[in-house]
């Protein structure tokens, strides 16, 4: 019961959207750990259960609640470590939505970025050759990243 306080304990704070890039990674590391040892007191659970209905030579269905009071104990620290379970899959899953998010922001901006300095680049040259097509020419090449955007 204490290691499994003590995990839950650990389990991290509600996702923070505002938390830095790395920030994030580093979190979705440490949920990837903690599952990990969830993973490992849900098995070390399960066999503790089975040595002690087996010490106390009780026959319990799987389905139903155990008539032993350690036994209930144990089935109700089992019933604790799916919850964690859950919820560290619903974080592990806001945390990759929002890694993806961000991925995409990044690209969207590095595409406005690169459009930029290749509208500067022509804005340069039609300034020196002030030929007037090249006008028509960055209109198009907006139209065409706002429709990429």
């Amino acid at each position: 019961m204490i290691v499994l306080d003590h995990l839950q304990d650990d389990l991290p704070d509600h996702l923070r959207q505002q938390a830095p890039m790395a920030e994030l990674l580093g979190l979705e590391e440490y949920v990837s750990r903690y599952h990990g040892d969830l993973t490992q007191q849900q098995s070390t659970l399960g066999l503790l259960f089975q040595r002690v209905a087996r010490v106390l030579n009780v026959q319990e269905p799987s389905d139903s609640a155990p008539a032993v009071p350690v036994l209930q104990e144990l089935r109700m620290m089992e019933e604790r470590c799916q919850s964690l379970a859950q919820k560290i899959e619903k974080d592990r899953q806001e945390i990759e939505a929002e890694i993806r998010e961000r991925e995409k922001t990044f690209q969207e901006i590095d595409s406005v970025d690169a459009w930029l300095q290749q509208t500067t680049i022509q804005l340069d040259s039609t300034e020196l050759h002030n030929d007037g097509g090249s006008h028509t020419d960055l209109e198009v090449s907006y139209c065409q990243q706002v429709q990429e955007l």
